[in-house]
This record gives structure tokens, C-alpha cells and sequence, in this order.
């Protein structure tokens, strides 16, 4: 919903800057890390109300944000969590490995983002985290779990959380799923 949300927002921003300047929208100068915090606002004070739009756009920035948030320390925790458990090293609660790991990412983002230097951290990560990279990575962690580690073990793990795996999910990760991350790069 948040992606549909921005998808929207931003779309409708641009296409009203668009109007009222009488610049058509591919011919816009609007790219890059600027978009969301130099463009945009500039934008919504072309808008009626703008205090309101300008709430909006900044709700809509957080939810993005808080949305990709979940997914990332999740699917961390849970691997971090998997690997204490499994090797029996530590009996931590689930919550003390979030903790954890919000503590790591909090103290990293100070170290890079929060630096006289920050902007260009901000953009190396930008340029060099999304994207092509990111496609190539999928396609070999696909490649790296279907083919190199048994999918045995992965129907394992899943039944021994107590969940079944359908044979589906087993034929579109052998065939399927390389396919089409391979014409994705």
C-alpha cells in the first residue's frame, strides 16, 4: 500500500509541476537523491495548501522508509537468530537479537550518514547497492540455494518450523525463478 501510495503521490507531483511550469516531464531535471528532498519540496509549495501536501509527502517518505525497515531487520534478525539457536552458542530471545541489530544499524548510519561526509555516503550507497548489483546478487543466491545446497535442506528447515513446503514452490525455484532473474539482468 505504501508503494502505491508514493507511486501516486510522486507521480501526481511531477505531472502537476509539469503543467504548471509548461516543461513536459521528460525534459524535467529531476533525478537522483534530490528528488525526494530537494525537488519535491519545492514542488508542493506550488501546490494549493501546501502545508498539507508538504505533511503528506513527508508521511509518505517515513512509511516508505519504515517499510523497507521491516523487511530488512527481519529477515536479519531472523538469520542471526537461526544461527544462535542452531549452534547453541547463546539462548537469546528473538527481541535482544533485534535490539541488537537495530543498535549495530543505528550506530553505523551515525558513523556514515550522520558525518560532514554523509551526502556522499548516501549517494555511494545509492549507486552502488541498487539496481544491476542487486539483480546479479539475487541470482546468485537463488543459484547458491538451489543447486549448490540441497533443497532438501530448505524443505527441511521449513517443516521443522512447522510449516509444509509445496512442490510448487520446489519447481519455480529450480526452473522459474533463474529464468526470470536472468532476464531481469
Amino acid at each position: 500500500m505504501t508503494s502505491i501510495f508514493a507511486a501516486v503521490t510522486l507521480f501526481s507531483f511531477v505531472g502537476h509541476f509539469s503543467l504548471v511550469s509548461g516543461i513536459p516531464i521528460s525534459e524535467l531535471p529531476i533525478s537522483g537523491v534530490e528528488l525526494p528532498f530537494v525537488i519535491y519540496p519545492a514542488i508542493l509549495q506550488t501546490l494549493p495548501f501546501p502545508q498539507l501536501w508538504s505533511i503528506l509527502f513527508f508521511l509518505m517518505l517515513i512509511l516508505i522508509g519504515l517499510g523497507t525497515q521491516f523487511g530488512f531487520v527481519d529477515g536479519c534478525c531472523t538469520i542471526i537468530y537461526g544461527f544462535l539457536h542452531d549452534t547453541k552458542w547463546f539462548k537469546l530471545h528473538k527481541i535482544w537479537v533485534t535490539v541488537s541489530v537495530l543498535l549495530l544499524i543505528l550506530a553505523l548510519d551515525l558513523v556514515f550518514f550522520a558525518s560532514d561526509a554523509g551526502y556522499y555516503w548516501l549517494e555511494l550507497f545509492d549507486h552502488y547497492t541498487i539496481g544491476l548489483n542487486l539483480l546479479i546478487f539475487l541470482y546468485i543466491q537463488m543459484l547458491v540455494f538451489v543447486y549448490i545446497l540441497p533443497i532438501e535442506t530448505i524443505e527441511s528447515r521449513v517443516e521443522y518450523f512447522g510449516e509444509t513446503f509445496p512442490k510448487i514452490y520446489l519447481y519455480l525455484m529450480k526452473y522459474v525463478n533463474p529464468v526470470l532473474i536472468a532476464i531481469l539482468i
